[in-house]
C-alpha cells in the first residue's frame, strides 16, 4: 500500500493516472495532510453542514506565505556539486534531468514548476480543505488564475488570486471559492471588530 504526501502530481492527467495505476494493482492509498484529522476541522465541517453559519455560497481562503526564496526569477544560472547522500536522480524522478543548485534547497523546489507547484499546491490543500469536505466540492465549471509579480514557464508567482466556480449540488447552492497568497487578501468585512486585527492566514 502507499502513503503519499502533497503535492502529489502537478495536473489532473497525472492525478488520474496515479488513480489508475492504484486501481488496477489493489492498492489502498492515501495522501497526507495532517490537519484533515484534528478536532478542530472535523468540529468546522460539522458546524458548517448543521447550518451553523447559514448558507455558504462563497469562500474565501488566504496565505500570506511568498516564494521561498523571493531572489529567484526563474531557473538557477549556476551548477552546483551534489551534497554527498543526496541521490539528485532518484531526487528529481519523471521530470527532465537538470543540474543541480542549492537554491532549491532545502524548501525553495515548491517554488518551481518542474518540481511544486508553487503556494496554491503547497498550502491551498490545507487551507480549502475545511470547505472542500463540509460542502462536497469537487469538479469546478471554472477556474481562473491570475499572478501577482514575475511568473514564467520555470516558476511560480509571488502571490496570486484564484477563483473557483463550484455548480450546485444537491439542496447546496453553487458556491465560489477565492484563494489568496504572496500577501494578498480579501477585503476586511465592514462587520469586521475594529479592535481585532484581520488574520494573516484563513
Amino acid at each position: 500500500h502507499v502513503y503519499c504526501e502533497k503535492p502529489l502530481t502537478h495536473d489532473i492527467s497525472e492525478a488520474r493516472a496515479v488513480a489508475q495505476v492504484a486501481k488496477q494493482c489493489g492498492l489502498a492509498t492515501q495522501m497526507g495532510n495532517q490537519g484533515h484529522s484534528t478536532d478542530g476541522m472535523r468540529r468546522t465541517v460539522e458546524w458548517i453542514r448543521a447550518g451553523a453559519i447559514g448558507t455558504v455560497r462563497e469562500v474565501a481562503a488566504w496565505v500570506g506565505a511568498k516564494r521561498w526564496n523571493p531572489k529567484l526569477e526563474g531557473k538557477p544560472e549556476m551548477e552546483d556539486p551534489i551534497p554527498e547522500g543526496l541521490n539528485w536522480d532518484l531526487w528529481q524522478g519523471p521530470r527532465e534531468p537538470r543540474p543541480f543548485a542549492n537554491n532549491y534547497f532545502p524548501v525553495a523546489w515548491r517554488d518551481f514548476w518542474a518540481f511544486g507547484n508553487a503556494n496554491i499546491g503547497d498550502f491551498a490543500c490545507h487551507d480549502l480543505d475545511a470547505a472542500c469536505w463540509a460542502l462536497d466540492l469537487s469538479d469546478p465549471t471554472t477556474i481562473e488564475f491570475l499572478p501577482a509579480g514575475t511568473c514564467n514557464s520555470e516558476i511560480g508567482p509571488h502571490g496570486c488570486i484564484g477563483y473557483y466556480h463550484f455548480p450546485a449540488k444537491g439542496s447546496r447552492p453553487a458556491v465560489k471559492v477565492t484563494w489568496y497568497d504572496g500577501g494578498l487578501k480579501p477585503q476586511r468585512p465592514e462587520q469586521w471588530p475594529k479592535d481585532q486585527a484581520f488574520p494573516g492566514r484563513g
